[in-house]
Formats: C-alpha cells, sequence, structure tokens
C-alpha cells in the first residue's frame, strides 16, 4: 500500500495537525504502506460561482419532485417567502440567494461550463489523479480539509482524530480517484481503530 501524505503550500499544519499526522504515519509504517510525501499548491478552491448556478438548478428539482406538498415550488418562492417573513428569515439576509437565482438554473450556460471544467481540470487531472499516478499511490492522506474530492467527485473517507474534548476537533481525510471506496474505507478503519480519537457522544 502506497499512500500520499498530502500537505497543501498555501496552509501550514500547526502542532496539533502535525502531532495527529505523526501517529497515523507510525501506525501505517507499522503495518507496512510505504508514505509518499506530496504536495498542492492550494487546499481551498474557488468553486462559489460554480455552486450558485447548481444551487438553483437542485434546489428548483427537489421542489419540483414534492410538488403537491407545500406551496414552495421554486427558488423566486423561497426569495418571495423570505421578503414577506423578513423579520424571522433575512436576519443574515439572502445574498446567496438572490446571487443564484440571477443564473438561469439551466446549468448550460457558457461561463459555467468553462468553470466547472476549469474545476474539474484542477481537482482531477492537476490534482488528484496527477497524484496518484506520478508517485504510483493508492490513495492520498491529509489533516485539512479540502474540497479536492468533492469538487472532482471523487470519494473522500474521514475519521476523528482529536476529539473536540481534548482540543481543536480534528480529522484525518483519505482521498482517492473514482471508484476507490474499497481502498478509502479499509484504511480509514484500520487507522480509525489504532488511533481510538473518537469519542461517542452521550446523549441525556
Amino acid at each position: 500500500m502506497r499512500i500520499g501524505v498530502l500537505t497543501f503550500e498555501d496552509a501550514e499544519q500547526d502542532d496539533s495537525e502535525n502531532a495527529v499526522l505523526s501517529q497515523a504515519e507510525t501506525f501505517l509504517k507499522q503495518q507496512g504502506a510505504v508514505l509518499v510525501p506530496v504536495s498542492l499548491p492550494s487546499g481551498r478552491l474557488n468553486n462559489l460561482p460554480v455552486l450558485e448556478h447548481e444551487f438553483k438548478s437542485g434546489i428548483n428539482a427537489w421542489l419540483g419532485s414534492v410538488r403537491g406538498h407545500t406551496t414552495i415550488q421554486s427558488l423566486d418562492d423561497i426569495l418571495a417567502y423570505n421578503h414577506q417573513h423578513a423579520r424571522t428569515c433575512l436576519r443574515y439576509g439572502q445574498d446567496l440567494l438572490e446571487s443564484s437565482n440571477r443564473h438561469s438554473g439551466t446549468l448550460r450556460e457558457a461561463d459555467y461550463l468553462n468553470q466547472r471544467l476549469a474545476l474539474i481540470r484542477q481537482t482531477r487531472t492537476e490534482g488528484i489523479d496527477r497524484l496518484l499516478e506520478e508517485h504510483q499511490l493508492d490513495c492520498l492522506m491529509t489533516v485539512k480539509i479540502t474540497g479536492y474530492a468533492p469538487i472532482a467527485g471523487y470519494p473522500c473517507a474521514a475519521i476523528c482524530a482529536q476529539s473536540p474534548s481534548l482540543g481543536t476537533p480534528l480529522s484525518l481525510l483519505f482521498l482517492g480517484t473514482a471508484w476507490s471506496e474499497e481502498t478509502l474505507i479499509a484504511v480509514a478503519q484500520t487507522v480509525e481503530s489504532r488511533m481510538a480519537a473518537r469519542i461517542a457522544p452521550r446523549f441525556k
């Protein structure tokens, strides 16, 4: 098993993150894994313009599926309802909803298609797939929350690495290419059982 230890050039890791990563690395090496340091330029991706297009399309489609069970049938209706109940619904405004509603919702605009293709290229071709292929890796591991996998449409398994009761809650993320769920689940389950960082919640 070859695992890429992923860092981002624009995001330094603090002492807690380094400690968590070191613990996972030690265990994985004991299990015979080969760990390879890899990096990407940025952990944060600007996918907001794409989300604005897709939100309108998605919410209108969902509202269409529950037609007859609610008087709200579109994003237009949501905006109107919020204005009618501004005191309770607009405490924080609705700039993002209004911005999304300016788009057609068809997902056919040239700017949307170009932005979506650029993100796919950045997250797949120049991101996850490039690292996996260049270094012959089975998956990637990082302590930084990143949008690479969900934006690419690729699987990602996250496990608890530090409980909130011990300080800042931390996770370990395992990223892979398309259809690599079996590998990610196996690696994540093995590391999670060893680290035993998750504390089950208690309900009163």
